[in-house]
């Protein structure tokens, strides 16, 4: 095939009556005179010789000029790419007459080619490649990366051995306990020599849990139970887990230096100035690119047990943090039937899991101290150390089992009994962390799919796909923003529904006093008034109650509460006959018997007795923080239940088929181009096709607009995946009106019937 348009290299030669007759220099004007590249000057000084390649005359044996450039181009036969040169030397030749017409490629052309030493009467200007820099990896940037990764290396084998030593006794020291509270029996259940003993019962919502078993991993653990793992702080691990941030700051930061060196921006402003030359750079890039990659999802993967592992475990009495471990449930909820290969893959992803134990959740809580007892809190329950059984156990007071019992606490508490069950299960409140803004960011951002994204865009900046990375890195950025204001948005609403607190008269050493409601704990006795908002779960003992739980239960109707009976009836708020008697955190009362007092009530200070009547209505507090309905409830918005759908099973296989199909793609890429350091990028281009890094973000960005539009109808969400699947509700089925209509009918409009008679 032929290739036309050519242009011809410059020609030497030792006179310029030696130059062809197309390319002779014409005669220069008055004033000025003929140069040594062809052209015409008023001085020939400064002027340089494209013959010389930059070398000085006295290196040649015969000093050559430059004919005249030929402005037209020329057409070569049977082109090839291995002779494109010599074709197009030959054809420029031909074309100038210094080789015959008839004349064949290959025969001698009489232009000697360029070299210092000859002496021919004319040469191709073909000047020699300056050599190429060449990364012995020998230098001194080189080494001192050589000197840090092997000290780095050094130090963690050092530490391993040294925390190995430490904690030889540790399996010993771990404790399994349950998540349902130990029920603590009042006095007027048990006998007083039984509580002073502090008798624990286990419920019949209790489980039986081995309380040390160094056999037991959190895999292991029964439903409801926790696997817990003291550590104290360490020195020596304070600096590695400091230097492992460092590091992993670096790997980011060398990537970065990388791709600047290749723009020219790092040294001397040349490109490739750290690093030699484009082979060396792209070598260099691929090396470090797998070895972050491979750093940043190690570090991934264990970021919630990695400030612990540069800790020392211990005995939970000693320890300054608890590590929780349980298993995350997570609820199926497929229907339909399920094909061969997703059951196939569902079956192995199960296998996987169970492995590598990708089911444990760990969260480390530090522990806390009042006076001499030592708690955690953990998923806003609180957990104190029982020094009998050497583990930390929340606990819920049983105050009675029927009416009778409970109405025998109606003179309420002591001081010292109230802070001794204060100690036990914490205030009445429920503290709801939501992290400021960077600290949100950064949460969102450290996760597996900004790494892909991040590691993507890397290759893309550096093979100068940098205006496209841009945008891209614009869009990803972004939506991060928008994903996290909204989810820090709805988590402050959370926050509010949770930290309500108030101030409420409460029955202390027999007198009535004004408390803050986070105050309160089983067994306080509480005056009623309309219009409160009740922060405890209780019984009604004095007076009736109308309440408004539609807060609660989404009821609209107002519901009455009853006074307990003298009577040996059995009492259970669960029980739908006990709910008559019964007030929930969260409703507000509507009406109640008697809301006015005769007077001010006392401060503890004083303690002086109330000289009014006592309180027509009153309550006894049961239970309190998350023990009550709504404490669960907001756990439950906090800490949601994992569910799989048919959606997810099918999710894993189409991710299966485009990690298969990225493989091939990726093969065939390295396969086709020769398997050379090019082959690699563009296999990694081809990869980002298949999962484009974009693709994520757009998933946020459409789950945002859905949340917004959500929240301007005044339904929030703090999980935004969660909309995906409500998006799949085809039928939704309400067991009452109560739901969703109001306690009255309001008018709306008339609608007049046209007589059609």
């Amino acid at each position: 095939m032929d290739r036309s348009g050519l242009m011809c290299p410059v020609l030497c030669v030792r006179d310029f009556n030696n130059c062809p007759d197309l390319i002779q220099p014409s005669e220069c004007p008055a004033g000025e005179q003929l140069c040594d590249d062809g052209a015409c000057y008023d001085s020939c000084d400064n002027v340089e010789n494209p013959c010389l390649c930059g070398m000085s005359a006295s290196d040649f044996d015969v000093l050559y000029k430059a004919c005249p450039s030929y402005s037209t181009s020329v057409t070569v036969k049977q082109y090839n790419l291995s002779t494109k040169q010599e074709q197009i030397e030959f054809a420029c030749a031909q074309t100038w007459g210094l080789v015959s017409r008839n004349a064949t490629f290959g025969s001698d052309t009489s232009v000697a080619l360029w070299a210092t030493n000859e002496t021919a009467t004319t040469m191709w200007n073909e000047c020699p490649l300056a050599a190429e820099p060449k990364l012995s990896f020998t230098e001194t940037v080189c080494l001192a990366f050589y000197g840090i990764i092997g000290a780095e290396v050094l130090l963690y084998i050092l530490w391993h051995a040294y925390k190995s030593i430490r904690e030889r006794h540790a399996a010993q020291m771990r404790r399994v306990c349950s998540q349902l509270p130990k029920t603590q029996v009042s006095p007027s259940v048990a006998s007083d020599k039984q509580y002073e003993k502090g008798v624990v019962q286990s419920g019949p919502s209790s489980i039986d849990v081995p309380m040390s078993d160094a056999t037991v991993s959190a895999s292991q653990l029964p439903a409801g139970s926790m696997l817990l793992r003291g550590y104290k702080n360490d020195i020596a691990g304070l600096f590695m887990y400091g230097l492992t941030l460092l590091s992993t700051a670096g790997w980011i930061a060398l990537l970065m230096i990388i791709v600047l060196d290749y723009y020219g921006k790092v040294k001397g402003g040349v490109a490739y100035g750290l690093l030699a030359n484009s082979n060396d750079s792209m070598s260099v890039f691929i090396f470090v690119w797998h070895l972050a990659a491979i750093w940043l999802i190690a570090m991934l993967a264990c970021k919630r047990r990695l400030r612990n592992y540069f800790r020392i475990e211990c005995s939970l009495p000693q320890a300054r943090v608890v590590q929780v471990e349980e298993r995350q449930e997570e609820v199926i909820m497929t229907e339909g039937r399920q094909n061969r290969l997703t059951q196939l893959v569902t079956k192995a992803y199960n296998a996987v899991v169970l492995k590598f134990g990708l089911n444990i959740v760990a969260e480390s809580c530090a522990t806390q101290h009042i006076g001499a007892n030592q708690f955690i809190e953990y998923r806003c329950t609180r957990y104190v150390f029982i020094e009998k059984a050497g583990s930390f156990e929340c606990h819920a007071f049983v105050l009675g089992e029927t009416h009778r019992s409970l109405l025998d606490c109606h003179n309420g508490l002591t001081s010292a009994e109230a802070d001794a069950r204060l100690t036990r299960v914490g205030e009445n409140f429920i503290r709801v962390y939501v992290p400021s803004f960077p600290v949100g960011l950064l949460q969102e951002l450290f996760s597996y799919t900004y790494l892909y994204q991040m590691m993507c865009l890397f290759v893309w900046f550096y093979f100068n796909y940098f205006k496209l990375a841009l945008v891209q890195l614009c869009v990803i950025l972004i939506s991060a923003f928008i994903k996290v204001f909204i989810r820090l948005r709805s988590e402050r609403r959370v926050k509010m529904l949770a930290e309500r607190r108030n101030q409420c008269r409460v029955r202390r050493n027999g007198v009535w006093v004004d408390l803050d409601t986070a105050d309160l704990v089983p067994g306080d006795v509480v005056a009623v008034e309309a219009n409160m908002e009740v922060m405890c779960d209780g019984c009604v003992l004095r007076g009736e109650v109308v309440v408004d739980e539609s807060s609660l239960t989404g009821e609209a109707m107002p519901v009455r509460k009853l006074p307990l009976k003298n009577e040996a009836i059995a009492y259970d708020p669960q029980n739908s006959a006990s709910k008559a008697y019964s007030v929930y955190a969260g409703t507000r009362v509507l009406q109640c018997t008697g809301s006015s007092y005769g007077s001010a009530p006392t401060s503890l200070d004083t303690m002086v007795p109330v000289d009014s009547a006592e309180p027509q209505t009153q309550i006894l507090v049961l239970r309190t923080r998350t023990a009550t309905d709504k404490g669960k409830l907001i756990q439950r918005i906090l800490f949601p239940i994992r569910y799989s759908f048919v959606l997810d099973e099918q999710l894993r296989v189409s991710i299966l088929a485009l990690l298969a199909y990225g493989g091939v793609v990726f093969g065939l890429s390295i396969w086709l181009m020769g398997a050379d350091r090019t082959s690699w990028y563009y296999g990694l281009f081809v990869v980002s096709q298949a999962f484009p890094p974009l693709l994520p973000a757009a998933l946020v960005i459409g789950q945002s607009v859905a949340a917004d539009r959500l929240r301007r109808q005044q339904i929030f969400c703090i999980d935004l995946p969660r909309i995906n699947l409500c998006g799949k509700v085809r039928l939704m089925l309400f067991d009452k009106t109560g739901t969703l209509t109001h306690s009255g009918m309001q008018f709306y409009s008339v609608q007049e019937i046209a007589n059609t008679t």
